[in-house]
């Protein structure tokens, strides 16, 4: 049987949880371009979209099952290897004991003379498969956080323990337990450093961070790529703010600074606020019985030309995110020209260059400071061209034929 030049595993090709599964969509869409037809597939837990390049796992839906049944064992794994203080804070994915999917997901690496990871959390492959289907194919693993780099955690909060090749102590969990974190982070750590791995992070700070602590020369920086259309003129005589409140459980969106500044906006009269995502009812509960300002509910999009109008609705997009390594929204926003206001940090200084594509704000301002300092940015005057930077920004660095183009070089 003829292999393919590239298999991807993910547990989704589209939907709620991050945009892990969106990035590697785009990419394997561009790919299936550049490589051509059957030379590439990407296998899933849940396929959403029609796409011949993507298959499941299992047929009939049965894969579906199995990660969802793995994603509980997981939480369940994390209540029992977590000190209490830590079981809902932050993100842990120990892919200790073998999944239900290894033997299948086994299968389909098999197939490929490429191997691409991306996001592996929640139990979906185990640690002891991915020890094994990693040890002599040419294998491609991409970033979306810290997992690859930790003992489990996606995001360390506070923590640089991994920097220092050091999660032995696991501060995050019982001290009975902790050699849990600290033989897998030895076993991630075998991994990344063979000859045959390569590193791609779309992200300069978590690249750095990469190439100080991890000996495999290996190591590249890919920004993701989207796919980006003809800049579309606005109306900025409006005054209208998107807020994507997305996945905002996750303590890393920020869900309760956002909520705060939300409901200071719409007492903002002659202000459209636009809200759209799959934690819209939360922001929708803040108390907006005496609101002045316009307010539309686009829920959750999941129809690409909803978002496109989400996006050209809104000139300025809300960004206040703590910790996120290239986030799709701001690159989306970005190449329709809508303009970025978003705290400052490492990920968002990145893409916005203060005052010429965007707006970077100090998270330590008050929540009454930020609002104020949101109005006076919706009245400056030169916000075509803050647009217009922002929009070639997003076409000289996030196409998505550049990325696929980059990725398709480091294949066998």
């Amino acid at each position: 049987m003829n292999k393919y030049r590239l298999v991807g595993l993910i547990p989704k090709d589209n939907g709620s949880g991050g945009g892990a599964w969106l990035g590697t969509l785009r990419l394997f869409k561009g790919l299936n371009l550049i490589l051509g037809k059957e030379k590439l597939k990407l296998f899933v837990a849940i396929k959403n979209l029609d796409n011949d390049f993507v298959e499941t796992i299992h047929k009939f839906g049965f894969s579906k099952y199995c990660y969802f049944l793995m994603a509980l064992s997981s939480r369940l794994i994390n209540q029992i290897i977590l000190q209490n203080k830590n079981k809902n804070k932050n993100h842990f994915s120990f892919n200790l004991f073998p999944s239900i999917l290894d033997f299948k997901l086994y299968k389909c690496s098999k197939k490929g003379l490429n191997l691409y990871l991306h996001w592996v959390g929640n139990n979906f492959v185990s640690i002891w498969l991915i020890q094994l289907i990693t040890k002599k194919k040419n294998v491609l693993i991409k970033f979306a956080d810290y997992w690859w780099l930790t003992g489990g955690c996606h995001y360390p909060k506070n923590c640089d323990g991994f920097k220092k090749n050091n999660c032995i102590d696991c501060p995050a969990v019982r001290k009975n337990l902790r050699w849990i974190p600290a033989n897998l982070f030895l076993i991630k750590r075998k991994i990344l450093n063979k000859e045959n791995i390569k590193i791609i992070s779309p992200s300069k700070h978590l690249f750095g961070t990469t190439k100080k602590i991890i000996k495999n020369p290996n190591i590249f920086y890919i920004p993701n790529g989207i796919e980006i259309k003809e800049y579309q003129k606005r109306d900025f005589n409006k005054k209208s703010i998107g807020i994507m409140a997305h996945g905002l459980k996750d303590p890393r969106k920020n869900f309760s600074q956002i909520k705060e500044i939300f409901s200071l906006l719409l007492n903002q009269d002659s202000l459209i606020i636009n809200i759209c995502g799959d934690s819209t009812d939360k922001l929708v509960k803040t108390d907006n019985n005496n609101k002045l300002c316009e307010l539309n509910n686009y829920g959750y999009i999941k129809d690409e030309l909803d978002l496109q109008e989400f996006y050209l609705n809104s000139n300025h997009i809300l960004f206040f995110s703590i910790k996120d390594n290239s986030p799709n929204q701001m690159m989306e926003a970005m190449s329709y020209g809508s303009i970025i206001v978003a705290f400052y940090n490492n990920f968002t200084k990145e893409h916005i260059s203060n005052n010429h594509n965007g707006y970077l704000l100090s998270r330590c301002l008050s929540k009454e400071e930020i609002t104020a300092n949101i109005k006076k940015i919706l009245d400056k005057p030169n916000k075509d061209q803050i647009s217009l930077n922002a929009y070639h920004y997003s076409k000289s660095k996030f196409s998505q034929e550049k990325m696929s183009n980059k990725y398709s070089n480091l294949l066998n």
